[in-house]
């Protein structure tokens, strides 16, 4: 590493450093990870992401599939993608998994409105296969609010929604400490320097908004929204609004037997399994989540459950997925499996109002 490299470092515990050390050793070694890069000087609109939504099957069986680690640089050599299959320890999936149930059991999800990216979504459909309340999206976000920007960043109107549904909210925020950590340290391994960057912006962003504290896991944590996109599919789409240099950290749970996460920008796709890490330069790669027909597992009783632990087993999903199956079936019905997909990610608007008001703060110090 550069000096400016392990300066960025230097908030870590000896331990997090030699483990960050040893994942961007990793991640150079070229027997273990596949490198390649895209020149995104000319990002895809908006009409021309939209106007593949069609092709979407299509776009996902072409796109190129790596037995390795991958790593994707732009035109600058900026990292735009990091994808770590077998990451996440068995410990992280566990309280993952708990951190959900627990939050299900205490608050019912909603449905994005005028969401262009989850179009055409059946709620009758989604009730009779997950249960009423256990599909939607959830924030737990400081961004700017619609018509409010000259307040600056605030925590989102969705968490706010009585006392104890933003209490569930801070308590689901506190459970994703692990997840966090590790996609953290993830980050810090594949770019220290923009990582650094996004923990110090929303270590300011703490200072000068208050607010927000309720939203940080740690104090390497880079992120300050959080999305829990569950049981709802979501069409090729770029965030707009997401931080335009820095990368978003992805993680899954639940039951993804033959799913990717398929970046449409470079044809590659990368598979959905709670225990891969990705991260993702979301404002600059249109992405979206795609399944194979059939992929989603209604259980019929006990034989047929059985049936599918064992073709689990046998096809080497993930560890444990027999003995926790029934976890997923909603209010003690038979419900197909749970798939949830949680972004940890940062608005442009956001950093870019801490960077202007540190610079003027920095300005009246020196005069």
């Amino acid at each position: 590493m550069n000096p400016s490299q392990l300066a960025a470092l230097d908030i870590l515990t000896p331990a997090q450093r030699e483990l960050v050390a040893s994942l961007r050793r990793e991640l150079q070694d070229e027997e273990k990870t596949d490198v390649f890069r895209l020149d995104m000087t000319d990002v895809e609109s908006a009409q021309l992401v939209k106007s593949c939504r069609l092709q979407q099957k299509e776009m996902a069986d072409e796109a190129f599939e790596s037995p390795k680690n991958v790593v994707i640089l732009d035109e600058k050599g900026r990292v735009i993608l990091v994808y770590k299959p077998n990451y996440l320890p068995d410990s992280v999936l566990r309280s993952t998994e708990a951190a959900i149930e627990t939050l299900l059991e205490n608050v019912e999800l909603k449905l994005p409105r005028d969401d262009d990216r989850r179009s055409d979504l059946d709620r009758r459909c989604l009730v009779d296969k997950y249960g009423d309340g256990k599909f939607g999206v959830l924030y737990c976000s400081c961004w700017m609010e619609q018509g409010k920007v000259d307040k600056g960043p605030l925590v989102c109107r969705e968490m706010s929604d009585g006392a104890t549904h933003f209490s569930n909210c801070c308590i689901f925020v506190s459970d994703m400490e692990r997840t966090k950590e590790k996609l953290s340290l993830l980050y810090a391994a594949a770019d220290p320097v923009r990582w650094r960057q996004c923990v110090d912006i929303f270590d300011a962003l703490r200072v000068l908004r208050p607010s927000a504290r309720v939203l940080t896991t740690s104090k390497i944590d880079p992120w300050t929204s959080l999305a829990l996109v569950a049981n709802v599919p979501t069409d090729v789409h770029r965030d707009a609004n997401d931080a335009r240099h820095m990368l978003s950290g992805i993680a899954s749970s639940g039951a993804f037997p033959r799913s990717w996460l398929v970046v449409h920008s470079g044809g590659f796709k990368m598979r959905i399994k709670p225990e891969h890490g990705i991260l993702l330069n979301t404002h600059v790669l249109a992405h979206f989540a795609s399944s194979e027909e059939g992929e989603t597992m209604e259980l019929e009783g006990d034989g047929e459950d059985e049936a599918m632990g064992s073709e689990l087993d046998r096809t080497g999903e993930a560890e444990g997925s027999k003995s926790n199956r029934r976890e997923w079936i909603a209010d003690e019905v038979r419900r197909a499996h749970g798939q949830y997909i949680l972004s940890f990610f940062n608005h442009q608007s956001v950093q870019d109002w801490v960077r202007a008001k540190v610079e003027s703060s920095e300005r009246r110090q020196t005069r």
